[in-house]
């Protein structure tokens, strides 16, 4: 009886090691795939970054300063201007740089005296 629960308490001690073992290894690979996730995302936000900045630059107008490249404006006779403004985007990040599906643009119209 007694080399019978020796034997069973090393089997379920042996058990117990391994599945610690499978556990670490599948949350290593879990953590390496999260890292490598994140830093194709942090590649992708500096390239965004980057290409941020050759925009300010490039629209940049020595006598007239900035132009804004955020939305579109006209004015007309009554003196109220009408400003374009793209529509609402969802505010993740993930979404913005992995667009599932293509929509077209419709901006929406605010008056603005």
């Amino acid at each position: 009886v007694v080399d019978n629960l020796k034997e069973y308490g090393v089997r379920a001690l042996v058990n117990v090691v391994d599945h610690l073992g499978t556990v670490a290894y599948k949350l290593t690979d879990l953590y390496e795939q999260q890292s490598s996730d994140i830093a194709t995302v942090e590649q992708k936000i500096s390239c965004l970054c980057q290409v941020k900045i050759q925009l300010v630059v490039r629209w940049q107008d020595p006598l007239e300063g900035a132009k804004t490249v955020s939305g579109f404006e006209s004015s007309d006779d009554s003196g109220q201007r009408e400003i374009c403004q793209p529509p609402a985007r969802n505010k993740s990040i993930l979404s913005a740089l992995f667009p599932r599906n293509k929509t077209t643009f419709k901006p929406k119209r605010l008056v603005v005296s």
